[in-house]
Protein backbone atom coordinates (compact mmCIF):
# COMPACT_ATOMS: atom_id res chain seq x y z
CA UNK A 1 0.00 0.00 0.00
CA UNK A 2 2.90 2.21 1.14
CA UNK A 3 4.29 1.99 -2.20
CA UNK A 4 1.79 2.56 -5.14
CA UNK A 5 -1.32 3.71 -5.29
CA UNK A 6 -4.33 1.33 -5.19
CA UNK A 7 -7.92 1.26 -5.79
CA UNK A 8 -10.30 -0.36 -3.44
CA UNK A 9 -14.06 -1.41 -4.18
CA UNK A 10 -16.23 -2.34 -1.50
CA UNK A 11 -19.14 -5.31 -1.34
CA UNK A 12 -21.16 -3.08 0.03
CA UNK A 13 -21.42 -0.43 -2.84
CA UNK A 14 -24.25 -2.31 -3.93
CA UNK A 15 -27.33 -0.68 -3.41
CA UNK A 16 -29.66 -3.36 -4.32
CA UNK A 17 -30.27 -6.80 -5.30
CA UNK A 18 -32.99 -9.59 -6.57
CA UNK A 19 -33.28 -12.29 -4.64
CA UNK A 20 -35.41 -14.84 -6.30
CA UNK A 21 -38.90 -15.22 -7.35
CA UNK A 22 -41.40 -17.55 -5.98
CA UNK A 23 -44.44 -17.95 -7.75
CA UNK A 24 -45.49 -15.76 -11.13
CA UNK A 25 -46.00 -12.21 -9.72
CA UNK A 26 -44.39 -12.79 -6.18
CA UNK A 27 -41.07 -11.23 -5.66
CA UNK A 28 -38.44 -10.11 -3.46
CA UNK A 29 -35.72 -7.29 -3.61
CA UNK A 30 -33.31 -6.99 -1.45
CA UNK A 31 -32.79 -2.71 -0.41
CA UNK A 32 -29.71 -3.44 1.75
CA UNK A 33 -26.36 -1.88 1.11
CA UNK A 34 -24.91 -4.62 2.37
CA UNK A 35 -26.02 -7.14 -0.12
CA UNK A 36 -22.89 -8.95 -1.41
CA UNK A 37 -23.75 -11.02 -4.12
CA UNK A 38 -26.57 -11.42 -6.49
CA UNK A 39 -27.29 -14.99 -5.17
CA UNK A 40 -26.64 -14.56 -1.31
CA UNK A 41 -26.88 -11.08 -0.65
CA UNK A 42 -25.76 -10.63 3.38
CA UNK A 43 -26.52 -8.42 6.63
CA UNK A 44 -23.58 -7.74 9.13
CA UNK A 45 -24.79 -6.79 12.60
CA UNK A 46 -23.25 -6.66 16.19
CA UNK A 47 -24.47 -9.02 18.79
CA UNK A 48 -27.35 -7.67 20.63
CA UNK A 49 -27.99 -5.12 17.41
CA UNK A 50 -31.70 -4.97 16.61
CA UNK A 51 -31.29 -7.12 13.21
CA UNK A 52 -34.41 -5.17 10.41
CA UNK A 53 -33.90 -5.10 6.95
CA UNK A 54 -35.92 -3.31 4.28
CA UNK A 55 -37.18 -4.93 0.92
CA UNK A 56 -39.41 -4.30 -2.20
CA UNK A 57 -42.17 -6.97 -2.46
CA UNK A 58 -44.15 -7.68 -5.27
CA UNK A 59 -47.70 -9.92 -5.67
CA UNK A 60 -50.59 -10.20 -7.41
CA UNK A 61 -52.93 -7.14 -6.84
CA UNK A 62 -55.79 -8.15 -4.28
CA UNK A 63 -53.11 -10.20 -2.29
CA UNK A 64 -52.42 -10.12 0.93
CA UNK A 65 -49.00 -11.27 1.88
CA UNK A 66 -46.64 -12.07 4.43
CA UNK A 67 -42.73 -12.70 4.43
CA UNK A 68 -41.39 -15.52 6.33
CA UNK A 69 -38.29 -16.91 7.11
CA UNK A 70 -36.35 -20.29 8.49
CA UNK A 71 -33.06 -18.97 10.59
CA UNK A 72 -30.22 -21.86 10.44
CA UNK A 73 -27.09 -20.94 12.40
CA UNK A 74 -24.54 -22.18 9.52
CA UNK A 75 -21.92 -24.89 9.93
CA UNK A 76 -19.45 -25.28 7.71
CA UNK A 77 -20.27 -26.77 3.74
CA UNK A 78 -24.07 -27.30 6.06
CA UNK A 79 -26.85 -24.97 6.64
CA UNK A 80 -26.73 -26.34 10.43
CA UNK A 81 -29.59 -25.98 13.50
CA UNK A 82 -32.74 -24.52 12.51
CA UNK A 83 -33.40 -21.67 15.30
CA UNK A 84 -36.54 -21.05 14.12
CA UNK A 85 -39.16 -21.89 11.05
CA UNK A 86 -41.61 -20.34 9.15
CA UNK A 87 -41.60 -17.14 11.08
CA UNK A 88 -43.56 -13.76 10.02
CA UNK A 89 -40.81 -11.38 9.47
CA UNK A 90 -43.26 -8.30 8.12
CA UNK A 91 -46.71 -6.89 9.10
CA UNK A 92 -48.82 -8.33 6.21
CA UNK A 93 -48.87 -7.08 3.23
CA UNK A 94 -52.26 -5.88 1.57
CA UNK A 95 -51.92 -5.55 -2.37
CA UNK A 96 -55.03 -3.72 -2.91
CA UNK A 97 -54.21 -0.71 -5.11
CA UNK A 98 -50.53 -2.10 -6.33
CA UNK A 99 -48.58 -4.73 -6.91
CA UNK A 100 -45.66 -4.11 -5.51
CA UNK A 101 -45.12 -2.70 -1.65
CA UNK A 102 -41.45 -1.69 0.47
CA UNK A 103 -41.41 -3.01 4.06
CA UNK A 104 -39.33 -3.86 7.05
CA UNK A 105 -38.81 -7.08 8.05
CA UNK A 106 -37.39 -8.04 11.28
CA UNK A 107 -35.33 -11.01 13.25
CA UNK A 108 -36.23 -11.76 16.86
CA UNK A 109 -33.16 -11.23 19.04
CA UNK A 110 -30.08 -14.12 17.79
CA UNK A 111 -28.41 -15.89 20.84
CA UNK A 112 -25.11 -13.76 21.85
CA UNK A 113 -21.63 -14.47 20.19
CA UNK A 114 -18.39 -14.53 21.36
CA UNK A 115 -16.65 -14.86 17.45
CA UNK A 116 -18.31 -13.61 14.30
CA UNK A 117 -21.25 -16.27 14.10
CA UNK A 118 -23.04 -16.74 10.31
CA UNK A 119 -26.69 -17.71 10.15
CA UNK A 120 -28.55 -18.43 7.27
CA UNK A 121 -32.25 -16.76 6.27
CA UNK A 122 -34.25 -19.08 4.37
CA UNK A 123 -37.20 -16.57 3.07
CA UNK A 124 -40.35 -16.90 1.60
CA UNK A 125 -44.00 -15.35 0.85
CA UNK A 126 -46.74 -16.39 2.36
CA UNK A 127 -50.31 -15.37 0.66
CA UNK A 128 -53.58 -15.07 3.34
CA UNK A 129 -55.71 -17.29 0.84
CA UNK A 130 -52.83 -20.27 0.49
CA UNK A 131 -52.01 -20.40 4.13
CA UNK A 132 -49.95 -23.65 3.88
CA UNK A 133 -48.08 -22.41 0.82
CA UNK A 134 -44.69 -20.75 0.87
CA UNK A 135 -43.60 -19.15 -2.24
CA UNK A 136 -39.49 -19.52 -1.81
CA UNK A 137 -37.86 -15.68 -2.30
CA UNK A 138 -34.49 -16.83 -1.65
CA UNK A 139 -31.43 -16.91 1.10
CA UNK A 140 -29.64 -14.63 2.82
CA UNK A 141 -26.63 -14.19 4.90
CA UNK A 142 -26.65 -12.87 8.62
CA UNK A 143 -23.09 -12.68 10.43
CA UNK A 144 -23.41 -11.42 13.72
CA UNK A 145 -20.03 -10.20 15.46
CA UNK A 146 -18.99 -9.88 19.52
CA UNK A 147 -19.22 -6.05 19.87
CA UNK A 148 -15.86 -4.72 21.89
CA UNK A 149 -16.47 -2.89 24.82
CA UNK A 150 -14.69 0.99 24.69
CA UNK A 151 -11.86 -0.48 26.86
CA UNK A 152 -10.81 -3.26 24.35
CA UNK A 153 -11.67 -0.87 21.43
CA UNK A 154 -9.27 1.65 23.12
CA UNK A 155 -6.66 -0.84 23.63
CA UNK A 156 -6.49 -2.43 20.23
CA UNK A 157 -6.12 1.18 18.90
CA UNK A 158 -3.72 2.28 21.07
CA UNK A 159 -1.77 -0.56 21.00
CA UNK A 160 -1.67 -0.42 17.12
CA UNK A 161 0.02 3.01 17.17
CA UNK A 162 2.43 2.32 19.77
CA UNK A 163 3.60 -0.53 17.58
CA UNK A 164 4.01 2.31 15.04
CA UNK A 165 5.82 4.63 17.36
CA UNK A 166 2.99 7.16 17.52
CA UNK A 167 1.69 9.23 20.68
CA UNK A 168 -0.60 11.39 18.99
CA UNK A 169 -3.56 11.87 16.91
CA UNK A 170 -4.57 14.61 15.22
CA UNK A 171 -7.92 15.50 12.94
CA UNK A 172 -8.67 17.91 10.61
CA UNK A 173 -11.37 18.70 8.25
CA UNK A 174 -14.84 20.08 8.49
CA UNK A 175 -16.96 16.84 9.18
CA UNK A 176 -17.93 15.41 12.43
CA UNK A 177 -18.37 11.64 12.40
CA UNK A 178 -14.60 10.56 13.49
CA UNK A 179 -14.46 13.43 15.68
CA UNK A 180 -17.42 12.30 17.20
CA UNK A 181 -16.84 8.51 17.27
CA UNK A 182 -13.10 8.58 18.57
CA UNK A 183 -14.78 10.41 21.14
CA UNK A 184 -17.15 7.79 21.95
CA UNK A 185 -14.27 4.92 22.17
CA UNK A 186 -12.42 7.57 24.53
CA UNK A 187 -9.85 8.57 22.04
CA UNK A 188 -7.81 11.44 22.64
CA UNK A 189 -7.12 13.35 19.67
CA UNK A 190 -5.92 17.04 19.27
CA UNK A 191 -8.90 18.92 16.79
CA UNK A 192 -6.87 21.10 14.12
CA UNK A 193 -9.99 22.66 12.90
CA UNK A 194 -11.62 22.53 9.22
CA UNK A 195 -8.21 22.90 7.11
CA UNK A 196 -4.95 20.81 5.87
CA UNK A 197 -2.85 20.66 9.02
CA UNK A 198 0.38 23.09 7.92
CA UNK A 199 2.87 21.14 9.96
CA UNK A 200 3.36 17.68 10.58
CA UNK A 201 5.82 15.42 12.81
CA UNK A 202 6.15 11.23 12.42
CA UNK A 203 5.22 10.76 15.59
CA UNK A 204 1.17 11.76 14.94
CA UNK A 205 -1.18 9.78 12.80
CA UNK A 206 -3.50 12.78 11.24
CA UNK A 207 -6.69 11.94 10.08
CA UNK A 208 -9.03 13.71 7.72
CA UNK A 209 -12.70 13.48 8.30
CA UNK A 210 -14.46 15.98 5.45
CA UNK A 211 -15.80 15.36 1.80
CA UNK A 212 -13.65 18.51 0.23
CA UNK A 213 -11.22 17.13 -2.25
CA UNK A 214 -7.62 17.92 -0.15
CA UNK A 215 -6.03 14.95 -1.11
CA UNK A 216 -4.04 16.64 -4.27
CA UNK A 217 -2.97 19.86 -2.30
CA UNK A 218 -2.17 17.66 0.99
CA UNK A 219 -0.07 14.29 -0.91
CA UNK A 220 3.26 16.85 -1.49
CA UNK A 221 3.54 17.81 1.96
CA UNK A 222 7.62 17.48 2.63
CA UNK A 223 8.73 15.53 5.17
CA UNK A 224 8.09 12.29 7.26
CA UNK A 225 4.24 11.62 7.97
CA UNK A 226 1.07 9.36 7.95
CA UNK A 227 -1.65 10.84 6.81
CA UNK A 228 -5.51 9.28 6.16
CA UNK A 229 -7.72 11.47 4.57
CA UNK A 230 -11.55 9.68 4.87
CA UNK A 231 -14.83 10.51 2.77
CA UNK A 232 -17.48 8.77 3.24
CA UNK A 233 -18.22 10.59 -0.47
CA UNK A 234 -21.72 9.87 -2.39
CA UNK A 235 -19.97 11.72 -4.91
CA UNK A 236 -20.89 10.06 -8.55
CA UNK A 237 -17.33 11.84 -9.60
CA UNK A 238 -15.22 10.56 -7.40
CA UNK A 239 -14.52 6.59 -7.42
CA UNK A 240 -14.96 4.55 -4.11
CA UNK A 241 -11.26 3.58 -3.46
CA UNK A 242 -8.59 3.90 -1.28
CA UNK A 243 -5.18 5.84 -3.02
CA UNK A 244 -1.79 6.07 -1.55
CA UNK A 245 1.19 8.43 -1.98
CA UNK A 246 4.68 8.09 -0.50
CA UNK A 247 7.02 11.10 -0.66
CA UNK A 248 10.74 11.23 -0.91
CA UNK A 249 11.53 11.47 2.48
CA UNK A 250 8.76 8.74 3.54
CA UNK A 251 5.86 10.36 4.17
CA UNK A 252 2.45 8.89 3.04
CA UNK A 253 -0.75 10.54 2.31
CA UNK A 254 -3.62 7.87 2.13
CA UNK A 255 -6.87 9.34 0.30
CA UNK A 256 -10.11 6.72 1.33
CA UNK A 257 -13.01 7.65 -0.60
CA UNK A 258 -15.84 4.68 0.80
CA UNK A 259 -19.56 5.13 0.70
CA UNK A 260 -20.26 4.88 4.51
CA UNK A 261 -16.87 4.47 6.13
CA UNK A 262 -17.44 7.03 8.73
CA UNK A 263 -21.19 7.41 8.44
CA UNK A 264 -21.89 3.62 9.89
CA UNK A 265 -18.87 3.56 12.09
CA UNK A 266 -21.56 3.14 15.20
CA UNK A 267 -23.55 0.22 13.79
CA UNK A 268 -21.39 -1.89 10.99
CA UNK A 269 -18.90 -4.12 11.85
CA UNK A 270 -17.34 -3.56 8.53
CA UNK A 271 -16.90 -0.69 8.62
CA UNK A 272 -15.15 -0.84 11.89
CA UNK A 273 -13.12 -3.19 10.56
CA UNK A 274 -12.27 -1.65 8.12
CA UNK A 275 -11.52 1.55 9.62
CA UNK A 276 -8.52 -0.02 11.88
CA UNK A 277 -7.58 -2.41 9.16
CA UNK A 278 -6.97 0.49 6.60
CA UNK A 279 -5.20 2.50 9.75
CA UNK A 280 -3.05 -0.36 10.44
CA UNK A 281 -1.62 -1.18 6.64
CA UNK A 282 -1.32 2.60 6.59
CA UNK A 283 1.09 3.36 9.33
CA UNK A 284 2.88 -0.50 9.60
CA UNK A 285 1.83 -3.17 7.10
CA UNK A 286 4.03 -5.50 9.16
CA UNK A 287 2.03 -4.73 12.39
CA UNK A 288 -0.60 -7.65 12.76
CA UNK A 289 -3.98 -5.83 13.63
CA UNK A 290 -6.43 -7.73 16.35
CA UNK A 291 -9.40 -6.06 15.60
CA UNK A 292 -9.99 -6.56 13.38
CA UNK A 293 -8.26 -10.08 12.02
CA UNK A 294 -5.90 -9.27 9.32
CA UNK A 295 -7.60 -11.13 6.66
CA UNK A 296 -10.35 -8.60 6.73
CA UNK A 297 -7.91 -6.49 4.71
CA UNK A 298 -8.28 -9.03 1.66
CA UNK A 299 -12.13 -8.46 1.28
CA UNK A 300 -10.84 -4.39 0.71
CA UNK A 301 -8.31 -5.09 -2.30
Amino acid sequence: MRAAASLLLLPWMVCSRLLAAGAPGIAVQWKSQNAASENNPSLHYFTGQPITFHVNVSAPLGAHATIIGDLFQATSGDWGAMLFKSRPLSPELTFDQCTALSTTCTLPDLPPVKARTRFLLKMGVRLADEPKVVHPTGTAEIFVYPRQSIVEWKAAFTSLLAHAGMTRVAVFGNGTSLRTYLRRQQIPFDDLGATWPQVLDATSLYLGDSPLRLFAAGSSIPGMHEVLFMASTGDPGILPGIDSVTNGSGGTTVNVTLPGILDHLEDDPRSQEAFMTIIGHAINESYPVNQPSPSTWSQFR
